[in-house]
């Protein structure tokens, strides 16, 4: 009888440590999978709300109706919260409307550091678009360089 319990001794330690570690390793693979699912449904959010946007300042752009594509986006950062700011740009890169005034004409928005602008979080392009123009959509890892 005393030889079964010191074996039983002996064998729940690692017992005990192996379940312990399974229970780990599943609970971190778990919150992985869980918050890479949860970052694409929050991009995919952001996408889908910019592309409404998109939708209703289009035909402003193509009159190059500053005034109005600025008050609808004043409007959008508004109403929703993840907006912190906006910036529209030519092909250049040369700010057309931005939401400070001052730096409209400026070769860049100097608010945002983005580090690898090679490769974006997430990227969307639409091809079939009015006219066949395409649009590209990207996030980037940024880091704002002052308050806003």
């Amino acid at each position: 009888m005393g030889d079964k319990q010191t074996f039983q001794k002996k064998v729940i330690t690692p017992v005990f440590v192996i379940v312990t570690l399974m229970i780990l390793i599943i609970t971190a693979l778990a919150t992985f999978f869980e918050k890479n699912r949860y970052q694409k449904t929050e991009l995919e959010r952001i996408y889908y709300e910019v592309n409404g946007v998109k939708k209703r300042i289009g035909h402003l752009m193509f009159g190059s109706n500053w005034r109005y594509i600025r008050i609808t986006l004043e409007n959008a950062s508004m109403a929703s919260p993840d907006i912190l700011y906006y910036a529209l740009t030519d092909m250049n890169g040369t700010l057309l409307v931005c939401n400070d005034e001052a730096l409209i004409g400026q070769p860049s928005y100097g608010v945002v550091d983005i580090p690898d602008k090679n490769s974006p979080v997430f990227e969307r392009s639409d091809s079939a678009t009015i006219d066949n123009i395409p649009t590209w959509f990207r996030i980037y890892d940024s880091r704002l360089n002052w308050d806003i």
